[in-house]
C-alpha cells in the first residue's frame, strides 16, 4: 500500500515512513498548503485539514498534527501551540507557567487516515504525558515539534533537547510503541491480511 503523507515536517514525515515501513507501507511526502481553524480542539483542526485535502487529492494520505495541553493553563493552548509558540517565542511561553505547581502537561499527535477506495476519515492519537520545564533548556536536540526545550516526558529528568543520542533512542524506543502511525501501520496491516 502506498499513502502520502500531506506535510511540510520532514522529520513527522521520516518517523512516519520508518514506523510504516514495518507494515508494508510505503510513504511519499507532499506539500500541500491547508487552511488551519484557530481552535484549541485538536480533534477539529485534524479532521478539517483532511477534508479539504480530500477535495482535491483523490489517493490513500494522512495529515497530521499535534497540540500541547498543559493542566494549569485549562489546556490551553491545545491545537494552538505551534502559533502560539511562533508569537510569544519558548521563554514567553514558559512565563505563562510562572507561580504554578501544577506543571503536567500532555502533548498530543493525531492523524486522519484518507481511504481513497472506500473514502473514509480515520481518526488516530497518541499522548505522551509529561511536565512543563521551570526554565527554558540551552540544549540543541530537535525532533521536530518545537518542545523540545520546555517539556520534559515522563520518565526523564530533563527536557527532550538535552538528551544525547542514547537517551534520544532510550525514548524513542519507549514511545515508539504508542505512537499513532504505530497503530495505523497494525490496522492497516490487519485490514491488508
Amino acid at each position: 500500500m502506498e499513502i502520502t503523507f500531506i506535510t511540510t515536517n520532514n522529520v513527522k514525515f521520516q518517523i512516519a515512513s520508518e514506523v510504516l515501513s514495518k507494515y508494508g507501507v510505503s510513504m511519499k511526502q507532499r506539500r500541500m498548503e491547508l487552511s488551519e481553524l484557530q481552535t484549541i480542539n485538536l480533534d477539529d483542526v485534524v479532521m478539517d485539514k483532511a477534508k479539504q485535502a480530500a477535495k482535491t487529492f483523490k489517493e490513500n494520505f494522512i495529515v497530521d498534527d499535534s497540540g500541547l495541553y498543559i493542566d494549569a493553563l485549562a489546556d490551553f493552548p491545545g491545537a494552538l501551540f505551534k502559533p502560539t509558540i511562533y508569537a510569544l517565542g519558548e521563554e514567553k511561553f514558559l512565563r505563562l507557567m510562572n507561580g504554578e505547581k501544577n506543571r503536567r502537561a500532555r502533548f498530543v499527535s493525531e492523524l486522519v487516515f484518507y481511504n481513497s477506495k472506500t473514502n473514509e476519515f480515520t481518526l488516530i492519537s497518541s499522548i505522551i504525558t509529561g511536565v512543563m520545564a521551570d526554565s527554558l533548556s540551552s540544549g540543541t536536540r530537535r525532533v521536530g515539534y518545537s518542545l523540545e526545550r520546555i517539556f520534559i516526558p515522563d520518565g526523564e529528568e530533563k527536557p527532550i533537547a538535552e538528551l544525547d543520542d542514547a537517551g534520544w533512542e532510550r525514548l524513542y524506543s519507549k514511545i515508539k510503541s504508542r505512537l499513532h502511525y504505530e497503530e495505523l501501520g497494525r490496522k492497516l496491516g490487519a485490514d491488508i491480511g
